[in-house]
């Protein structure tokens, strides 16, 4: 009996120590994805970036980004991971799905357009913008996928758990990644993941909105100068002190 105990406690100790090794493995490629989102200047590269790098943990099947169309009665997919495999494009052709028809020929085609009064777990995001985990696909293709199928795809490519996290930008849910897993992965991951992605596009919405009020500024003070040094009368601006800040 004593050896049997020893037996499970070394096991034990065994699957800790490997658990700790892969979850250091995946903060690792986390800080790769954070270093790789600060050199991207726009967001199509940002949104490729993080999902196909996403998909090097080991754990990670498949990503999905998707947001609300403006009219907000669809939600597109701006940008899919690659289905490179032809095994699993043939597989999904027996099961009478043609990823390249459904997604489109290009990851950031954003082809998938999906109703959004059709699918329950988009509403209940939308009501509430937070992580959730659904362990069926049918939970999250609910009124538009057959059960069936879902569970057959999901048992076919091993899926085990589906998981939504928030890409917030200023406190406003700009859209999300859909994970789909194949294994165990700390929710903080993912969280991580999306935090990094949300602070990009953050970045780049700011940075084109500094460019535009840039832009406004140029033009409205050359329109400014044209008027003053075109007129016949005297124009100045002066500060509250008296001291010229411009002289026709």
């Amino acid at each position: 009996e004593f050896d049997n105990d020893r037996k499970k406690l070394e096991e034990s100790l065994e699957l800790a120590a490997k658990e700790r090794s892969v979850y250091k493995g995946q903060i690792q490629k986390v800080r790769q994805i954070a270093a790789g989102i600060d050199s991207k200047t726009n967001i199509n590269d940002i949104l490729a970036f993080v999902v196909e790098s996403s998909k090097d943990i080991e754990e990670i099947g498949f990503v999905l980004v998707q947001t609300l169309e403006e009219s907000g009665e669809n939600i597109v997919t701006p940008y899919f991971s690659r289905v490179t495999s032809d095994d699993d494009k043939k597989t999904l052709k027996k099961l009478g799905i043609n990823i390249e028809r459904l997604l489109g020929g290009a990851p950031n085609g954003s082809k998938l357009k999906l109703p959004l009064a059709k699918i329950t777990v988009a509403n209940d995001y939308i009501a509430n913008p937070r992580v959730i985990v659904k362990s069926r696909l049918s939970e999250l293709a609910e009124g538009l996928w057959p059960t069936a199928l879902c569970d057959i795809i999901q048992h076919t490519f091993g899926y085990k758990q589906f998981v939504i996290v928030p890409l917030m930008v200023n406190g406003i849910s700009w859209g999300i990644l859909l994970f789909f897993l194949k294994g165990p992965i700390a929710p903080s991951i993912l969280e991580t993941i999306g935090a990094h992605c949300s602070l990009g596009i953050k970045n780049v919405l700011a940075a084109k909105d500094l460019e535009t009020t840039i832009t406004y500024l140029s033009e409205s003070e050359r329109i400014y100068r044209l008027i003053a040094n075109s007129t016949a009368d005297y124009i100045s601006v002066t500060t509250i002190n008296g001291v010229y800040t411009y002289a026709s």
